[in-house]
């Protein structure tokens, strides 16, 4: 348990100094963290204030990659209050996001790849 105390030392600096330095961004993640934390603890009522504030943080800014890490910590919250049902279902979610962000990764960077390769002139056999 002592290393679960200090990472939730270290969590609550990391987000004073978010707040401090105005980044939101690296405050969720940080909230993310510590809720993370919490949650491993057992101390599901601070896990839930962590997601709570996280979710005011981000507002109505979608970011996929965000959005669903902060799903995972709320999965892993859902099981540790024993709703299994609940925490299944918010995994299986995460993973389709995760799905859809490597399919649109992939497009991306495969478009520009398959511009170069239209652009190449036909190799003429020696034969």
């Amino acid at each position: 348990m002592v290393a679960l105390d200090r990472a939730v030392a270290e969590a609550d600096k990391a987000v004073e100094r978010a707040e401090a330095a105005g980044d939101g961004t690296l405050q969720a993640l940080a909230l993310r963290a510590r809720a993370e934390i919490h949650a491993l603890r057992g101390e599901l009522d601070l896990a839930h204030h962590d997601l709570d504030a996280i979710r005011e943080l981000r507002g109505f800014v979608p970011n996929a990659i965000h959005d669903a890490e902060d799903l995972r910590v709320v999965a892993m919250v859902r099981a540790a209050e024993g709703d299994l049902a609940a925490a299944e279902l918010a995994l299986r979610e995460v993973i389709r996001r995760a799905e859809i962000q490597l399919e649109l990764e992939c497009f991306l960077l495969c478009r520009p790849m398959k511009a170069r390769l239209q652009k190449l002139q036909p190799i003429r056999s020696i034969a």
